[in-house]
């Protein structure tokens, strides 16, 4: 589905960062032009979907029984 208009970015979504080193992680993707989720974005991201309303979404449904 990609075209000439598509760009990528490379990123990563880390579940446990050590030592709470997420303020100098995202710096240093930032500072490359790369995407970095920290665990608390991860954790704000779950939060958002599983506050959505009822929709038969595989990952509303796991975001609503992960936050039970």
């Amino acid at each position: 589905m990609a075209n000439e208009n598509t760009t990528i970015n490379l990123g990563l979504a880390a579940g446990n960062v050590y030592q709470s080193k997420s303020k100098e992680i995202k710096n240093l993707f930032k500072n490359n032009g790369w995407v970095f989720w920290s665990p608390e974005n991860i954790k704000h991201k779950v939060y958002e979907l599983a506050s959505k309303g009822y929709k038969n979404e595989p990952a509303i449904i796991t975001a609503k029984i992960l936050m039970r």
